[in-house]
């Protein structure tokens, strides 16, 4: 077991560590949102791989991100709760879209390979929901 990550702001640093995820080179890939970033972690050494996105409603930019998963491709799939949408980045951090927008409170997501998108919403009012898309039919 490899353990990664102290408190703080800081780019190895987590300041609110919610979900994880594993891409296929094993990079271990975090949601920090405190710090409104995603962090990747090689698992082997508990180095900081890369540290993407910052605190924004502008594209590329995050607001409490919650729920991480990766597709098929290594694209990165997270739940941006802060900003009511679900983005994808490349597996090198660049931002490539916004796959749903003006989506309520979007918490966990999760990818089934290149076909289905699940995510579950979570509201104060207790108005939780699942949606599940096609992902080629995600607007």
């Amino acid at each position: 077991m490899t353990e990664f990550g102290s408190y703080g702001t800081k780019d190895a640093q987590l300041c609110m560590a919610d979900f994880v995820a594993v891409d296929s080179h094993n990079r271990v890939i975090v949601t920090d949102s405190g710090n409104h970033q995603l962090k990747l972690f090689d698992p082997a050494t508990g180095k900081l791989v890369a540290n993407f996105a910052s605190r924004g409603n502008t594209d590329g930019c995050l607001l409490w991100p919650k729920g991480v998963t990766v597709d098929a491709a290594d694209r990165i799939i997270v739940a941006d709760s802060g900003n009511d949408r679900v983005c994808q980045f490349a597996d090198d951090g660049q931002f490539i879209s916004n796959l749903l927008s003006a989506t309520a409170k979007p918490y966990h997501v999760n990818c089934g390979g290149d076909s289905l998108l699940g995510v579950t919403h979570f509201a104060l009012n207790g108005a939780s929901r699942v949606d599940v898309f096609a992902v080629g039919s995600v607007s």
